[in-house]
């Protein structure tokens, strides 16, 4: 059994990150850029948190935050993933296409699988530090109820900030919450985010541990397991890794969830996709 291309969102936790700008070094930029009328029959926003370094996109990082409700959204409570590789800054000008994976929490959308969007836009730097233009929906890839009433097309744009993204220090674990991953059950049975918690030091895998993500977005069932075996990779701006999870389906059949992991990371959020595997015992 094999899922490809679903949605991960990862958290970085117990970082510690040294500030130490290296000289010579090209100047990063931070963006926060705002797409009118998307979610909530397009009355609401899609906001995109990046990272830039000389015009190319390292780290993108979708959100419906609710701009008039503090702490709120208005999809649901994962973070995206936006794959902004194809429209770099160029000639003060970004157009193209990109592609942002939104990712399934607990309840939205009901069939509980991620899927893309692929949207095209035309902006230009106004400013060195301001982008203004257009975007529209070229292609939602799912039919889920909860896509019905999304804008397809407004106005973008964006500010930028001077940034620097720290190295990753000696020591830290990774909270990867690997939504929509968990096989079998009934196909309504919507608590289907495994987290996986990696540690590193400095730079190698050093503990494994696997649980579950409630309702109320608490972690449960935490169990360790052997790392040796499996492969982290990870720097300020990359990460990726191969990990396999001996446990069992929602049937409860003993199985191996075999992970590919691949991620960018943003300030302590890292986005990406996964390629997931389960081998269940006795069967091909």
């Amino acid at each position: 059994m094999i899922k490809k291309c679903y949605l991960v969102m990862l958290v970085a936790a117990i970082l510690t990150l040294s500030t130490t700008v290296a000289l010579g070094q090209v100047q990063e930029r931070s963006w926060q850029i705002l797409l009118d009328g998307i979610f909530r029959d397009g009355t609401k926003p899609l906001y995109l948190y990046a990272r830039e370094r000389g015009g190319r996109w390292i780290a993108v990082v979708g959100s419906s935050r609710d701009p008039d409700r503090e702490g709120r959204k208005t999809y649901n409570r994962s973070w995206y993933y936006g794959d902004l590789s194809g429209v770099p800054i160029e000639d003060g000008r970004m157009k193209g296409r990109f592609t942002l994976h939104v990712t399934p929490d607990l309840w939205v959308p009901r069939d509980h699988k991620g899927y893309k969007i692929v949207f095209e836009i035309d902006a230009r730097l106004t400013e060195s530090d301001k982008l203004n233009g257009q975007y529209k929906i070229v292609s939602i890839g799912s039919k889920d109820e909860s896509t019905k009433g999304f804008g397809r097309s407004g106005c973008l744009r964006g500010t930028a900030k001077p940034y620097f993204q720290p190295e990753l220090p000696d020591q830290v674990t990774f909270r990867c919450n690997m939504q929509a991953s968990l096989v079998g059950g009934d196909p309504q049975y919507g608590d289907r985010c495994m987290i996986l918690w990696l540690g590193m030091e400095n730079g190698k895998l050093t503990s494994t541990i696997h649980g579950l993500l409630s309702k109320k977005y608490e972690a449960y069932g935490k169990k360790s397991f052997a790392y040796e075996g499996n492969t982290v990779t990870a720097n300020r701006d990359q990460f990726s890794g191969h990990i396999t999870v001996p446990t069992k389906t929602l049937d409860m059949e003993s199985c191996r969830y075999i992970f590919d992991i691949n991620g960018r990371i943003l300030e302590e959020v890292l986005v990406g996709t996964y390629k997931l595997t389960v081998k269940i015992d006795g069967k091909q």
